[in-house]
């Protein structure tokens, strides 16, 4: 059996790769985003673990991370994303954890995605900023844009 890093308050296992997927998006600017799912979030007594799931590479768009996030709209996920924007007419990009959570996700997946969203975050992201969003026309540009820039250095 492989290690499991401690997990979060809801007690969900992390695979340690999504620690060492970060570290490479983190260092190398290897994707535009990672994307994280619970596994198995209906099983009442064994939920999880929280594996990788999908990542883009780090040529592709926000609109390509919308476009994935569309098609998986109906399930929670967790997203590093390493979000372009403009500054000053400076071309720059910020790291980000989205917590995707829809409305069609059922109660315990949404009690599963809240209860373990800031301990995966700071665990795995290095507390990054925290985005949550729980519909497709929050992920608009402008908007996530506008979030960004809250946390971004002058």
């Amino acid at each position: 059996s492989t290690f499991k890093m401690p997990g979060p308050a809801s007690g969900i296992a992390i695979d340690p790769d999504c620690t060492t997927e970060f570290a490479k998006m983190k260092k190398d600017r290897a994707y535009r985003f990672l994307s994280f799912e619970i596994l198995n979030p209906s099983d009442s007594k064994n939920p999880g673990p929280i594996v990788k799931n999908a990542h883009g590479t780090a040529d592709q768009t926000w609109d390509d991370v919308v476009a994935y996030i569309t098609e998986n709209k109906n399930k929670p996920l967790y997203l590093f994303v390493d979000f372009p924007y403009n500054k000053n007419a400076i071309a720059n990009s910020k790291l980000v954890f989205l917590a995707w959570c829809p409305d069609e996700a059922t109660p315990k997946e949404k009690m599963l995605n809240a209860s373990s969203k800031d301990d995966f975050a700071k665990k795995v992201g290095d507390s990054l900023p925290i985005l949550t969003c729980t519909e497709l026309s929050e992920l608009d540009g402008q908007t996530m844009e506008a979030q960004v820039l809250k946390y971004s250095k002058a």
